[in-house]
């Protein structure tokens, strides 16, 4: 059976996602958990193939970007990483870039997995935004962000970094009010101060499967998440979410109990 599996929601605000099963006011693991798990929910592991990657998009919600709209439209791409890897950045957004049809994007956000209040390690983090700013030269990305980023770890990356962040997302749920040297810091910056409320932990070991189940038995062969990628895209003039959906990368690993098909 397939060892890699990308998943694609297709776009969350289609109407097949507003059915009786489909809860409002979600919390973003709770978004993606459940996307996730209906999205896979109807497939057997007879109709992946044996080996290598296997696609799974949902059959009534992926939307391509029409070309005539893209002008129109503002795109930002999210990337949640489970470990520090550059080229898995680079595959995810090039994963969403040929799910949508567009050859670029707008805003570029980087979630990486650190720890709280810890100085960042420029042997692991300066890698990943080298391979930001390749996607930059290269003119797939226009603007670059960064999530959670204390003002000391921001100075840092700053004083790495060829081309500068020109967003720092800022999690209200560990900082209710934005610290003075932050604020300060990003204005002399040019840096805007985003307020979100995604979870660190959204891609914790163990906190997150999904299970293709298999057609001869009661059991199903489970998939981790290495990476997950959230797009939106706005319509620029109007301020409205046209599309929003996740794609994600997840690798076979064991499964934590036989017939399980969903989120633990």
């Amino acid at each position: 059976m397939a060892q890699s599996l990308l998943v694609h929601t297709g776009n969350l605000n289609a109407s097949i996602w507003r059915g009786a099963s489909w809860k409002p006011n979600q919390s973003t693991e709770e978004e993606f958990c459940n996307s996730i798990t209906q999205t896979v929910s109807g497939v057997s592991s007879e109709t992946l193939p044996a080996e290598g990657l296997a696609a799974v998009r949902h059959p009534s919600a992926v939307q391509t970007i029409v070309e005539a709209e893209r002008p129109s439209l503002s795109i930002t791409v999210k990337v949640f990483l489970n470990a520090m890897h550059p080229q898995s950045l680079k595959d995810a957004v090039g994963n969403v870039l040929s799910e949508l049809k567009v050859s670029t994007i707008d805003t570029l956000l980087l979630s990486l997995p650190l720890p709280d209040d810890e100085a960042i390690s420029k042997d692991t983090v300066y890698p990943l935004w080298q391979a930001a700013e390749e996607m930059h030269k290269a003119g797939v990305v226009t603007s670059l962000g960064i999530a959670d980023l204390d003002m000391n770890n921001l100075k840092l990356l700053c004083s790495w970094a060829e081309i500068q962040p020109s967003i720092d997302q800022v999690n209200l749920a560990s900082c209710c009010v934005i610290p003075e040297n932050l604020l300060e810091f990003a204005k002399s910056k040019d840096i805007k101060l985003l307020t979100h409320p995604d979870p660190k932990v959204l891609l914790a070991p163990g906190a997150i499967s999904t299970c293709i189940r298999t057609p001869a038995a009661n059991d199903g062969a489970c998939f981790q998440p290495s990476w997950v990628a959230r797009y939106s895209t706005i319509i620029s003039c109007r301020g409205v979410v046209q599309h929003k959906g996740y794609v994600a990368m997840f690798q076979r690993t064991t499964c934590a109990s036989n017939g399980t098909n969903g989120c633990h």
